[in-house]
């Protein structure tokens, strides 16, 4: 319990570089698609709409949710050894239990995906969902 206490007091430098990591591999692969037009053309040939266009995005898709179900395995593991140690929470923690595991995350998408039918930053919806 006490080892568990001086995790929580932290944030862990691996998950950050975990993060980083892979927010790289999204910029990388969205620069390497390049934009409609002249200026901003694919390095990698690829043309919009195109075979490896759709490849290129269903490989992002699957990374992203290859991601969150990794994040969201950890947090519930995390949530049961919580459980297991009669962990105290702080008011305002989130109790990582499946079903907030998913109920969660969901809120989120919806608030991203409504802002970028919006065409606004997000700050807009996000907010008030967070």
């Amino acid at each position: 319990r006490s080892d568990l206490m001086e995790q929580e007091k932290a944030t862990p430098r691996s998950k950050i570089i975990v993060l980083f990591c892979k927010f790289s591999v999204l910029m990388f692969l969205n620069i390497k698609l390049g934009g409609g037009d002249e200026d901003h053309k694919s390095s990698w040939g690829i043309e919009c709409g195109s075979v490896a266009f759709w490849v290129v995005h269903i490989i992002m898709i699957a990374f992203l949710i290859a991601s969150a179900w990794a994040a969201q395995t950890y947090l519930i593991n995390r949530h049961e050894i919580k459980e297991i140690v009669n962990y105290d929470y702080v008011q305002g923690d989130i109790k990582w239990e499946p079903r907030n595991a998913v109920i969660y995350p969901s809120f989120f998408i919806g608030a991203g995906i409504s802002a970028g039918c919006f065409g606004i930053g997000g700050g807009l919806i996000t907010v008030p969902v967070m």
